[in-house]
């Protein structure tokens, strides 16, 4: 069995992910097989929950193309580390950062 869940918006929440559901993050994300866009603006997302994110991400074999909304968030020190893995997510097909701190040299990199 699959999801079939197409869009995921999430914006504008206040505490961080709980480290109970950490592991089913990365799950979700590679076992989707029809999400389009994922929007996550504001979200006051977690070095381990934006890991889990891109492993999943990049794990997925079923995406095609996906619009991925970061805008709004604390990147700096998840790219510094992850920035090759990010990059490569095979279904990443647009990318949107604004916002989110001083990216510029690794956008430039990526």
């Amino acid at each position: 069995m699959f999801c079939k869940l197409r869009r995921l918006f999430i914006s504008s929440v206040k505490s961080s992910v709980l480290p109970s559901i950490l592991g089913g993050v990365k799950t979700f994300f590679t076992k989707n097989q029809t999400l389009e866009i994922v929007q996550l603006s504001n979200a006051n997302l977690s070095n381990d929950f934006l890991r889990e994110l891109c492993d999943g991400l990049h794990a997925n074999v079923h995406l095609n193309k996906l619009d991925l909304r970061l805008s709004g968030n604390a990147l700096e020190e998840f790219i510094h580390e992850y920035a090759s893995r990010f990059a490569n997510i095979p279904s990443l097909s647009a990318l949107d950062v604004t916002g989110c701190g001083k990216l510029r040299d690794y956008i430039e990199i990526m």
